[in-house]
């Protein structure tokens, strides 16, 4: 039956493709205590089914295959549970009477009206500014651009899932999907005419009024949209990097970039500079001798190939990068793949950014200064103070090495390893080694007496173990890297540079998340 349905779907488009209405729905809702409320079904299916299944089931905006609780799609669940509604309808009593079965545009179409309903006040700011963006003629400047992009992103790649969206889906397709106008309502939601989009903008205004939230469990959805907003914004600054990496000339002084969010300022070395290469084909020589013997990455840019590091004005590779280049492949899978990883390699650890700095670092190697884009004196002085307010929100990000790392790679002394790790001891006895429930995910650094120490609890399931680590005050990996460190300091800075990103992301948006409750 599986494998029926498999083929079945492979043969449709991808909007035509069939979904059941729990799936749309996350039903029956996962606990919050994670613990399971149904019954595992064991499948033994043939090599590569699997796979085949989760391709043509439903994912929706936001949703990844390895997520946490609400934010995890139900992509073979899917696949089995819709397989065998085609063949035999089944229901219980909070599915009962739904449309069983829809397609997966008017699945999405479904959903959108869902976030439209539920949208943060942070969302709907950046929704109506964008509406305002659309309305006037174009071509828009470049925030406006982003601006656009940003909101985008809220509705597809980044959108906040919670129980309050699915119990809004639950009432929306209670009232639309049930009796003789259902299939008539599936239409309207497969289609996407202006009915659906006018029906989106009312389902938007009307949440002000708190309409849709009469009868739903109670929840907090100002955090959840302002870590979505923060997404958003990093999910776009991305590819921004990517191209003013891509776009560094040969024979630059030094680049300097500020990434937001964060926050923090990117420095690539003197003379460092990439390769873009043209889509489809074999690597050309000696890209192609460089990346085998360990010397280069291969970035995918666009569709294109990028090959970086490279130094001078004939672009050979960076000596001593190698290191670099080994971690590469297992850290992106860390950092969410190649650019966020390069990123990680450029950050200026321990630069304090102010307002002046945010507006001078993206100067760009045309001359042109960031100055004569944002206005009037006024809007200058707009600039400095949110810049301000947010050099105050955000401590500047510090690289921090295991201090067992760092007496291996021969950056500490004996004795200041065996006094931060009696430090890290201490602390231990006082915190207990599992975390309760109700407690922080993300635990504040200990700050010690000694400034180059500090204690941190890495977030590791449950366990609430302290670590103790040791500041690097050297800059970014690749400054490391152009100062000619050993290869031993270097793949230390990489582990402990992949590690500290990750942590700093996390800490920041969890930042997000505890501003709105302020």
């Amino acid at each position: 039956m599986l494998a029926e349905h498999i083929a079945a779907q492979e043969a449709r488009e991808p909007e035509e493709r069939l979904t059941h209405i729990s799936t749309v729905l996350r039903y029956p809702p996962p606990q919050p205590t994670g613990e399971r409320v149904d019954k595992q079904l064991r499948l033994r299916l043939p090599p590569g089914t699997v796979e085949r299944a989760r391709a043509v089931s439903l994912k929706l905006p936001g949703q990844h295959q390895r997520a946490y609780k609400d934010y995890q799609a139900r992509l073979l669940t899917d696949a089995v549970v819709t397989a065998i509604a085609v063949q035999e309808p089944f229901t219980d009593e909070v599915l009962d009477g739904l449309l069983p079965v829809l397609r997966h545009q008017a699945a999405l179409g479904l959903w959108q009206l869902v976030i439209a309903a539920t949208s943060s006040y942070q969302e709907l700011r950046l929704q109506d500014a964008a509406d305002h963006i659309r309305a006037r003629p174009g071509p828009h400047p470049a925030e406006d651009e982003r601006a656009l992009l940003i909101v985008e992103a809220l509705d597809t790649d980044v959108a906040w899932h919670s129980r309050v969206r699915f119990d809004v889906a639950l009432r929306l397709a209670t009232e639309n999907l049930r009796g003789e106008s259902a299939e008539a309502f599936e239409e309207m939601l497969f289609s996407q005419r202006t009915d659906w989009a006018e029906e989106r903008l009312e389902r938007r205004f009307s949440r002000e009024a708190g309409e849709w939230f009469d009868g739903v469990a109670h929840a907090s959805i100002n955090g959840r949209g302002a870590t979505a907003v923060w997404r958003a914004q990093r999910k776009v600054e991305l590819p921004d990097f990517e191209l003013w990496l891509r776009k560094l000339p040969v024979d630059h002084p030094g680049g300097r970039r500020v990434i937001r969010p964060p926050g923090w300022s990117i420095g690539v070395p003197a003379e460092w500079s990439a390769k873009t290469l043209l889509r489809g084909g074999p690597l050309p020589e000696p890209f192609s001798q460089w990346a085998a013997a360990g010397q280069v990455l291969v970035l995918p840019l666009d569709g294109r190939r990028c090959v970086w590091p490279l130094h001078g004005e004939n672009q050979l590779p960076v000596a001593g990068a190698e290191p670099l280049v080994a971690a590469a492949a297992a850290a992106a899978r860390k950092t969410g793949g190649l650019v966020p990883f390069v990123e990680s390699m450029l950050i200026e650890w321990g630069t304090t950014l102010t307002s002046d700095d945010f507006l001078d670092g993206e100067q760009d190697f045309d001359g042109d200064d960031p100055r004569d884009e944002v206005g009037d004196e006024a809007e200058m002085t707009e600039a400095r103070r949110r810049w301000a307010e947010f050099d105050a929100r955000y401590d500047a990000p510090q690289l921090w090495l295991p201090v067992d790392q760092a007496f291996d790679a021969g950056l500490v002394d004996n004795d200041l390893r065996h006094r931060a790790k009696e430090l890290a001891w201490r602390e231990n006895l006082d915190r207990p080694h599992r975390r309760r429930t109700g407690e922080a995910l993300l635990v504040a650094p200990v700050v010690t007496p000694d400034p180059r120490i500090c204690l941190f609890v890495p977030r590791t399931g449950k366990e609430r173990l302290t670590k103790a680590m040791w500041q690097w005050e050297g800059g970014s990996v690749a400054a490391a890297i152009a100062a000619q460190a050993p290869a031993d300091v270097v793949r230390c800075l990489v582990d402990a540079a992949v590690w500290t990103t990750g942590w700093t992301l996390q800490r920041t948006m969890h930042q997000v998340w505890r501003a709105v409750f302020r």
